[in-house]
């Protein structure tokens, strides 16, 4: 059985290119699995950054796919799993949240072990982000239920006053001014608190919406690049080929 080494190249250092990793190749028709390097953890994050699967498998599913593709063209027989990508992707955030990405380095480069740390940077920023935005969106909701159980409360309380009040002047045949000036002042407050919260949850709402427009364009200007330095990857990977 033959072994042939490929280089593959890639634009981050001065030079111009940065050796990716050297992978063997064999004649071997069998499918194997392929061990994560620093390069291969870079194409994961960042597709992780591009297409955010976190929590949706057939997200995951792609993922894997548009991995395999970059794989292949460096090692017909190599591949990776959906599951060996959720595992290796869990433990370099992990790692990283804990300090411990260190303990990760193998057969690498500086500009590899930067350019990994700077992506679980990002993720972890987008993390928080998506966390908060969660987190938002439910205060909101449960200010928006207890502001209208007390409307509900208050109107309740109106009705009661209003059937003590005709309760009342049905005993005594007249109305008492006193009593209609607290149903209007009563009604009044009712539809001052309806439009107030009527009036914040919009608020809420638009603020939301400009956060959720804002990650919708920060994951846009992620996917380009992302397709760009693919883009690049490729057509090196198929000149390198050549010169072989």
């Amino acid at each position: 059985m033959t072994s042939q080494c490929l280089a593959i190249r890639y634009p981050y250092t001065r030079h111009g290119y940065l050796a990716l990793y050297t992978m063997a190749s064999t004649s071997s028709a069998k499918k194997s699995s392929t061990r994560f390097y620093p390069a291969l953890d870079i194409l994961v994050l960042k597709q992780v950054l591009a297409d955010w699967p976190i929590g949706d498998t057939k997200k995951w599913e792609t993922l894997t796919q548009k991995l395999n593709e970059a794989v292949r063209l460096m090692r017909p027989d190599g591949q990776v799993t959906m599951r060996g990508c959720k595992d290796r992707f869990r433990k370099l955030l992990s790692a990283f949240k804990a300090d411990e990405l260190a303990s990760l380095r193998a057969s690498g480069t500086d500009e590899e072990y930067g350019e990994r740390e700077r992506l679980l940077g990002e993720i972890v920023e987008l993390e928080s982000e998506m966390d908060k935005m969660k987190e938002d969106a439910a205060k909101v909701e449960k200010k928006k239920l207890e502001q209208g159980e007390t409307v509900r409360q208050k109107a309740l309380q109106s009705l009661t006053e209003q059937a003590e009040g005709l309760n009342d002047e049905a005993r005594m045949q007249t109305p008492s001014p006193l009593k209609k000036r607290k149903k209007v002042e009563s009604s009044d407050y009712i539809q001052y608190l309806k439009e107030k919260t009527e009036k914040e949850f919009a608020f809420k709402q638009q603020q939301l919406e400009l956060d959720k427009e804002r990650f919708v364009l920060e994951k846009k200007e992620r996917q380009a690049k992302l397709a760009y330095d693919s883009q690049v990857l490729h057509l090196l990977l198929k000149l390198t080929k050549k010169e072989d």
